[in-house]
């Protein structure tokens, strides 16, 4: 951007200088204000390096410098050429200042708030002298907020580009009002030449300020830097009706020059009268010519082979470029073709460094020639100027051509190479910077363009283990997916490049770059393991995605039927950054087995059930246990299988059978002489059973619990016989009869009348409270009616349906039959059956009867009425055998479900429910498996029901008896493996 030269620098009020303590440019006696260092510059009639405050000054009043009591006398101040184009000295030192040397707060002046707090573009009331943006310094005109020269680097506007009033001092000590800091108040008219100056003798007699050294210089001087340096800068001074020699004389007259425009920008204050108020101008004159190297271009190419000839080519992918011609424009244009960087990837930097043409017409005197270089890591490089590695001096890059020198309106080129190293994880910052020294020798005034950096994000570079895990079979080179005993096999693992576009291994430099690697151990889980370190894939990763095979030959030979690996990222990747995700880096597991198992399914109890006496709730009884086993192994090996059988928990029976290999095969046990207890007995089986460990190891490839399917359970229901609660002597299941109703009707009208309010009294007959008055209505009877009818009714309590069901009548007829609709109940010998038995109520006393009724004043009585009644809940099932005391099993059923109203209800009844396989319930009873063919009877009785009592008394009870065949068909042995397997 390019620097306008003509500047205004601060106008206010007087009373506002007034107000602030008096600073004198020159103390009693010789000692001046400032102490100036020209350290390593060959002469002393230029610009010192730095200046530091004289402890010997003092002001008129006897003080030293109000700069010398808070600065003290240690305190340096460098020279800076702001924005290329304001000489003065700074608090800020030239060579990477920190983030609080850069805060300009700390400069005196800008602490005293006694000028402009109510300015314009305050950022804070309680800072006057900190501005949201710059103003131009020719034309007046505010640039808009954040566009400020100075970037604040602590506090609450950190980040931001604003503006302070106070930048810096000249050599004498003098405070320099920024000329980028917005006035305090708006001018508009710059027409100076038309303000009614005030010759600054004047102003000095009368103690507004003080003059300086510089203003008792020859008249002829000073009137050569009016013409020189302030009328070029500063236009509106010109009055155009006077030649340049008599502008030049008047202001040089009237005008306090306040520093030395040969050495740095000349300042000078002005005064004017204008509306009755003495006001003060100050006007910086044109910037003094000074020598200047700018770094011009910054280049930063990636070190890569770009067209696959395997040679390495330059690829840029960042760059910086300054004007080399004008040394005005400061402007940096910077363009970055790939933000992203690799650890342990090499990058080639270029970069020019120019002698400005500036008029100064000087050649470098500071030596050696180099260019410094710098990184930034992560925090760091988010920090101003904190660099992790710094290359300078005679570390720092050399010109591709050896230079003594820098000859004025010379460019020399610098070229290095860096390699980033495994230190950052997600930022660095790379720069470059003209070394210190050309400026500490005068070389190089202005340091604003001395410096270029670009900061990257680190590419994030990850290889990591792919889950997938390969057994492969030595004698076919085939992926095994099961285990064959005392078979070689080699394991195969994969590695992948999931981020980054980096290679991962380097034949020619595996130390640098080393192909993927991991650690594997590998077992049988029965006799070996193994470790295996550092095995290394034979390809490069070279992109995302990309994924290599890495194999361990030869690794198990198992004895067993499993192999067992463990694998994870060998650590080297972690310390040369190629792996940053640490999640993907294992371990791995995997489990490859041939599948083994052992189940048992089938498992039976004879008998199951048994019905004891009344009087009797235990027995002992020979049982009969049946069981299928199936040994599932690929080698084809019959095992010994030891089984235990637990009656309610409780070891009853310990065995061990042969099983053929991959066959079910059924096995009988006997086992006399077992304690049984009314209720529910349960038995359960497990083969292969853990005593304390279980003899043959088991796996399933699912992952799924292997030993799950080893167990099996059955119930036995012991149950005292039953007194049976229903028993119909006579079949009788329908009443019928006549009722004579009375009925009588009447009908009236509602009459409503007025009942007057009235006063209630007290026992003295005073008044107390008043009722007020309302409507209030009787019936009046219009007309009677009696007469009586006759009707008849029934009531039926009947068996409806017996629905019967075995696996017998699924076979030949679907599922259930209707016993009482012509089918019939058969069954298996060794088989159970189901039945449901619905009975049905149904009376007409109140569906039929007359039904009263009322409407206000009219209705309708009957005479009887009806009540309700309840249907018996309970039948009676009389089984075809008996219980161990000779007496016939009896079942009293109780209701399933029931339906409808009283009068017309459905009630169903079904077996008691019992416990099955593997503690399964179901309402199922079991024909014995001894049991002969032929067909047996089974009687059901509902439980005599008077009926309603809303009918002629009768001395017959309704119930009935009904005998249901039951046929049993075919030998429990001619369905046995059938049965068994279900």
């Amino acid at each position: 951007m390019k620097r306008v030269r003509v500047c205004l620098v601060v106008c206010g009020l007087l009373f506002g200088l007034l107000s602030m303590e008096k600073v004198y440019a020159a103390g009693f006696g010789e000692n001046k204000k400032t102490i100036k260092h020209y350290d390593g510059r060959t002469t002393m009639t230029g610009a010192p390096t730095y200046i530091t405050f004289n402890p010997d000054y003092r002001t008129k009043d006897g003080k030293q410098s109000p700069q010398y009591r808070f600065y003290g006398g240690d305190k340096k101040f460098w020279e800076d050429f702001h924005w290329n184009e304001f000489h003065w000295y700074t608090i800020v030192p030239p060579k990477n200042p920190t983030a609080d040397q850069q805060n300009m707060k700390k400069m005196l002046e800008n602490n005293q708030d006694e000028l402009g707090c109510n300015g314009r573009y305050l950022v804070s009331s309680s800072d006057c002298n900190l501005k949201k943006g710059r103003q131009d310094p020719r034309t007046r005109v505010y640039m808009g907020d954040n566009s400020g020269t100075t970037l604040i680097t602590v506090g609450p506007y950190k980040g931001k580009h604003y503006e302070w009033r106070y930048l810096g001092y000249t050599p004498d000590g003098e405070p320099v009002d920024n000329p980028f800091f917005p006035d305090d108040y708006a001018t508009t008219d710059t027409k100076w030449y038309t303000r009614k100056w005030v010759n600054f003798e004047q102003i000095a007699s009368m103690g507004y300020m003080e003059k300086t050294d510089y203003d008792y210089r020859a008249l002829s001087k000073r009137i050569q830097w009016i013409k020189e340096k302030l009328l070029p800068a500063n236009p509106g001074l010109i009055n155009p009706k006077k030649s340049l020699e008599e502008n030049a004389e008047y202001y040089a007259r009237v005008f306090s020059f306040r520093s030395d425009p040969d050495i740095s920008t000349g300042i000078v204050t002005g005064w004017h009268n204008t509306n009755g108020s003495l006001r003060y101008v100050s006007f910086a004159m044109k910037k003094p010519i000074k020598p200047n190297l700018r770094l011009v271009e910054y280049d930063i190419y990636l070190k890569t082979d770009v067209d696959g000839d395997g040679d390495q080519d330059l690829k840029l992918i960042a760059t910086a470029k300054r004007d080399p011609n004008d040394d005005d424009d400061i402007e940096e244009t910077k363009k970055v073709l790939y933000n992203k960087v690799s650890r342990g990837q090499t990058y080639v930097f270029v970069a020019k460094v120019k002698n400005m043409k500036t008029g100064a017409n000087h050649d470098t005197t500071y030596r050696p020639i180099t260019l410094d270089h710098m990184y930034a890591f992560d925090e760091d490089a988010l920090q101003f100027n904190d660099y992790s590695v710094v290359f300078e001096g005679a570390q720092g890059a050399k010109p591709t051509t050896p230079k003594t020198t820098i000859k004025y309106g010379e460019t020399v080129e610098f070229r290095w190479e860096y390699t980033v190293p495994y230190t950052p994880q997600k930022k660095i910052l790379m720069g470059a910077s003209i070394p210190i020294g050309f400026f500490e020798k005068g070389d190089n005034i202005y340091r604003g363009d001395d410096k270029s950096e670009f900061l990257f994000d680190i590419e994030q570079e990850d290889i990591g283990l792919v889950n997938r895990i390969e057994l492969v079979d030595v004698a076919t080179g085939d992926v095994a997916d099961a285990v064959i005993p005392n078979h070689t096999y080699t394991m195969r693992y994969y590695v992948k490049k999931y981020k980054g576009n980096m290679p991962v291994g380097d034949a020619k430099r595996p130390d640098k770059n080393p192909f993927a690697s991991i650690d594997a151990t590998v077992s049988d889980q029965v006799t070996t393991e193994k470790g295996f370190k550092d095995q290394r894939a034979t390809q490069t990763l070279k992109k995302a995605g990309d994924v290599v095979r890495i194999e361990v030959p030869n690794a198990v030979t198992p004895k067993g039927p499993c192999v067992f690996t463990r694998v994870v990222l060998n650590a080297k990747h972690r310390t040369n950054g190629q792996s940053t995700d640490y999640s993907n880096d294992g371990p791995i597991e995997k489990r490859i087995c041939t599948e083994i198992n052992i189940s048992v399914k089938g498992f039976q109890v004879k008998p199951q059930g048994i019905r004891l006496p009344y009087n009797q709730s235990s027995s002992r009884e020979d049982l009969s246990f049946s069981f299928t086993v199936t040994n599932y192994n690929l080698e084809g090996q019959a095992k010994d299988i030891p089984f235990v059988i637990y009656k309610e928990g409780s070891v009853l029976y310990r065995g061990s059978v042969l099983v053929p290999p991959n066959k079910p095969t059924t096995y009988h046990v006997a086992v006399p002489n077992v304690s049984l207890s009314t209720g529910d007995e349960v038995f359960q089986i497990e083969v292969n059973y853990p005593n304390p460990t279980r003899k043959w190891v088991e796996y399933l490839r699912d992952g799924s619990d292997p030993y799950k399917d080893n167990v099996a359970k059955n119930t036995i229901t012991v149950q005292k016989n039953e007194k049976p609660y229903a028993v119909c002597k006579l079949n009788h299941t329908r009443n019928t009869w006549k009722t004579t109703y009375s009925l009588y009707q009447w009908d009236g009208t509602r009459v409503y009348y007025w009942v007057p309010g009235w006063w209630e009294y007290d026992s003295k007959g005073r008044k107390v409270k008043w009722h007020s008055g309302y409507w209030d209505s009787y019936c009046r009877l219009n007309w009677t009616k009696s007469w009586t009818e006759t009707r008849s009714h029934y009531e039926e309590y009947r068996v409806e349906h017996i629905y019967f069901r075995s696996k017998l009548t699924e076979d030949t007829a679907g599922g259930w039959v209707d016993v009482l609709q012509g089918g019939v109940a058969k069954v298996k010998a060794g088989y159970g059956f189901e039945m449901k038995i619905v009975v049905k109520y149904e009376t007409t006393t109140r569906r039929l009867a007359p039904s009263p009724w009322t409407s206000d004043c009219s209705g309708l009585s009957v005479s009887p009425g009806w009540s309700e009644n309840q249907a018996p809940r309970v039948v009676t099932l009389t089984m075809p055998y008996t219980d161990k005391s000779g007496e016939p099993v009896h079942y009293n059923l109780t209701p399933t479900s029931v339906s409808g109203s009283w009068d017309d209800q459905t009630i169903t009844y079904e077996l008691p429910l019992r416990k099955t396989f593997n503690g399964e319930s179901a309402r199922t009873i079991y024909v014995n498996d001894r049991a002969k063919d032929g067909v047996y009877m089974m009687q059901l009785d509902t439980m005599p029901f008077y009926g309603t009592y809303d009918k002629p008394a009768v001395n017959k009870q309704m119930c009935e008896r009904i005998m249901i065949p039951l046929r049993i068909a075919g030998a429990y042995t001619d369905d046995l493996k059938t049965h068994i397997t279900q």
